[in-house]
């Protein structure tokens, strides 16, 4: 009989596992209430254009060049003019003596007039934007003030909003007087009425119609909240709803809504239930049961499959976006069969935008999403699908071969290739501190900037005794280290050094080193190619590759859509052998391949054009779009919003209507500014293969999602028959693949060298098999439901 184990042994251990464990979740906490930024380069002001004038000054706040007159207190005064940081002219603004904003002129790139804002003589205020080419956009007078560029809808007096060929999308106008807004009036196309919001007998009267005709009248009065409606469209029948909240800044985009909401409620009770929804009620009870997360009752699948046949528009609406929030990846194929009932009964528009919403908003089999391509394809759509079959066909055909994801262009001959989202922490030249200091784990072990260094070799024998170390030991050894590396550091150094005859000696350097100067050591060195730690991922360098030619960056899917390799192609030969130089660390699910030296231009979240983008998604996205006339953003996306904008040149309600509804958790909103990194970004957003190319420092970089999320990639010189560099390879999925087969050959022989935890995975594998057969239990009851 064996010994038995002395476990007292290990009790340290565990103790000092838990402590650390609660002092990492303690640390978590902490950061989430006080969250701190990672550590990123003061990069100062940037170079000065040639179009800039040397009395102006950078304004990192605004990320521009201004220069303009300031008065004794601190504001502006007089004319002040602002470019972008490449130079562009971006505002040209005017303020009175006490500091008050006169006027604003924007310009898109090139000098064409992108918005103008003129203060009134009646102290109101006009801003009117301009489609490229000079066409009226939108033109909006305020109600006093509108220069700070965001106010509410409230401050409207009229807006007039038009489409590039000048035809009035909609009208909308405010008349106030001392007590408020008398009435709000919202018209389309033509001047037709579509919404009025009016004081009346102490309350509010608001009237909704479709194409000229009344639709729909709620009227509140005052010390009352509950609301009369009035159904135009259903023979003027009345139904009572709550009227809390309906004011005189309701609006129709409401009906859609809260509003809409309430509606739904009163009407489903009465609108009669189709035979083939009160059919597959008597199948599937869960049909009938009523979300209780929903703001307003009867917001069940049952009811909102009959809302699909209302003759009321925004009852559809409410039941096409709730079908979307009460059914799952489980139910939504179950419901398939009902729509198209609903559809040859005489639904087949409202059953179309339905289905076209499950398939956009859940994760479907490929079986349900070709039934909901039916559905959506009812009204002609299949010759398209016909014409998407024979483009696949065409993929098919070329599966085995590479796909074009982009191009570089090396001008120093040197790649990097690193994880793009951490560039914010590149620091090419100056000295920098992206390391281990700022991050939580550096907290909970008490670690401060002080306590990491960079080590510099010194002596007759330096650039020798560089490459090899590096070689020998790798360069986590110099740069970022702590006192017990760098002592370890210089003891493995110690024995390389007699061991060789090499006359140097590892110092600490006086000042942290750049990136860019740390991948010139490598080179000096005359190393192929080298790994460097970098913030919380690393970079990859590859030297001696050619600088006069554009190369291809291409790669190939596996099976399951993921990337395999991702290459840069330096010349156009089969690869005969190939060599792994090292991994590509990823943190942030991208990659990018650049020359190094061009990453001293990269700017990470500064505007390089002065323009920027504005997109929002989720919630009542479409009903914001519509109000506001917003497209989709991104070709391909499902974003809205707009697009290479100048400062200034949205309409300042606008930007309160988008920020009003994010602050009320109904809407995503992002600025995205044109850095460099949204460059590559914009590119790989639009492209079908999630890659971008971009023009930076003088070359051309090209960076792409990795498709399988983080990780660590190996990375790999390929080479000809000549022995020549003809690629260098990221492996992908095909390297997460390996990583599995290791762990699981690691547990098959763990499970041979001990019998014992084979009897107990048997025992676990009958208890499993009971616990399937409890499942399939409770399969058998859901479908009986």
């Amino acid at each position: 009989m064996s010994k038995p184990e002395d476990k007292s042994a290990h009790e340290p251990d565990d103790k000092d596992a838990s402590a650390f464990a609660e002092q990492m979740r303690a640390a978590r906490e902490a950061h989430e209430e006080n969250p701190s930024e990672p550590w990123s380069p003061d990069l100062g002001a940037p170079p000065r254009p040639a179009d800039v004038p040397a009395s102006a000054t950078w304004d990192d706040e605004t990320q521009r060049w201004s220069r303009g007159p300031v008065g004794p207190d601190g504001k502006p005064r007089g004319a002040w003019t602002s470019w972008a940081m490449n130079g562009a002219l971006l505002t040209e603004k005017t303020y009175d003596d006490d500091g008050a904003q006169l006027t604003s002129v924007s310009y898109r790139p090139g000098g064409e007039v992108a918005a103008r804002y003129t203060r009134q003589p009646d102290g109101n205020a006009l801003h009117e934007c301009f489609y490229e080419g000079g066409a009226p956009w939108c033109t909006t007078l305020y109600l006093g003030d509108a220069s700070s560029g965001m106010v509410p809808e409230e401050q409207v007096v009229k807006e007039t909003l038009r489409d590039r060929e000048g035809r009035v999308l909609h009208e909308i106008s405010y008349e106030r007087d001392d007590a408020g807004i008398v009435v709000h009036r919202h018209r389309g196309p033509e001047g037709v009425l579509l919404f009025e919001n009016a004081r009346a007998n102490g309350g509010r009267t608001l009237t909704f119609y479709v194409e000229g005709k009344k639709a729909l009248t709620v009227t509140t009065a005052d010390g009352r909240d509950d609301a009369r409606a009035v159904l135009h469209l259903t023979g003027g029948s009345e139904v009572t709803i709550d009227g809390k909240g309906i004011d005189e800044r309701t609006r129709r985009v409401d009906v859609e809504g809260t509003l809409g909401g309430r509606l739904f409620e009163v009407t489903i009770r009465s609108l009669p239930r189709p035979a083939a929804v009160a059919a597959f009620v008597a199948k599937n009870a869960w049909a009938a049961k009523v979300d209780t997360r929903a703001p307003f009752g009867e917001a069940s699948a049952a009811s909102f499959l009959t809302g699909l046949t209302s003759p009321i528009s925004w009852v559809v609406d409410v039941s096409i976006l709730g079908l979307g929030n009460v059914l799952d990846e489980k139910k939504a194929p179950k419901v398939l069969p009902t729509l198209e009932a609903l559809a040859k009964e005489g639904a087949k528009a409202a059953v179309a935008r339905a289905a076209g919403h499950l398939g956009m908003v859940l994760d479907l089999d490929e079986k349900t999403l070709a039934t909901i391509e039916r559905l959506v394809g009812a009204s002609g759509a299949e010759g398209e699908a016909g014409e998407g079959d024979e483009d696949d066909d065409e993929n098919d055909e070329d599966e085995d071969s590479d796909l074009t994801l982009g191009t570089v262009t090396l001008p120093s001959g040197k790649l990097a290739i690193v994880d793009m989202g951490a560039l914010g922490q590149w620091s090419h030249d100056a000295p920098h501190h992206a390391d281990l200091s700022g991050s939580s784990w550096a907290g909970v072990a008490g670690k401060e900037r002080d306590d990491y260094m960079d080590l510099v070799l010194t002596g007759r024998d330096a650039k020798k005794a560089f490459a090899r170390f590096v070689t020998e030991h790798g360069a986590e050894y110099l740069f970022d280290v702590e006192q017990p590396t760098a002592e370890e550091a210089r003891t493995l150094f110690a024995a390389l050094a007699s061991a060789e005859g090499l006359s140097a000696a590892l110092e600490v350097s006086p000042q942290r080193i750049g990136h860019g100067a740390r991948i010139r050591m490598l080179e000096e060195a005359a190393l192929p190619f080298g790994e460097l730690g970098f913030a919380h991922v690393n970079v990859v360098c590859v030297f001696g590759l050619p600088k006069d030619r554009e190369m291809k960056v291409v790669g190939k899917h596996d099976d399951d859509g993921r990337w395999e390799h991702v290459s840069l192609v330096c010349k156009e030969t089969p690869p005969a052998s190939k060599e792994r130089i090292g991994s590509a660390s990823v943190e942030e699910a991208r990659l990018l391949f650049a020359d190094a030296e061009a990453l001293s231009a990269w700017d990470h979240e500064r505007s390089v054009d002065g323009l920027r983008d504005f997109v929002f998604w989720g919630g009542n996205e479409d009903a914001i779009a519509a109000r506001l006339g917003a497209g989709l953003a991104y070709e391909g996306e499902e974003y809205y919003g707009w697009v290479d904008l100048p400062p200034g040149v949205l309409p300042p309600h606008f930007v309160g209507i988008v920020v009003g509804a994010m602050e009320q958790r109904t809407l995503s909103v992002e600025m995205r500014m044109h850095s460099s990194h949204y460059a590559i970004l914009r590119g790989a957003w639009t492209s079908p293969n999630e890659a971008g190319t971009a023009t930076i420092g003088g070359a051309k970089m090209c960076g792409f999602f990795s498709s399988v999320g983080d990780g660590v990639f190996p990375v790999e010189l390929e080479r000809d028959e000549a022995g020549e560099v003809c690629r260098v390879t990221v492996r992908i999925a095909g390297a997460e693949d390996e990583d599995e087969d290791d762990e699981d050959e690691d547990e098959d022989e763990d499970d041979e060298d001990d019998e014992d935890d084979e009897d107990e995975d048997e025992d676990e594998d009958d208890e499993d098999d009971e616990d399937d057969e409890d499942d399939e239990d409770d399969e058998d009851e859901d479908d009986e439901d």
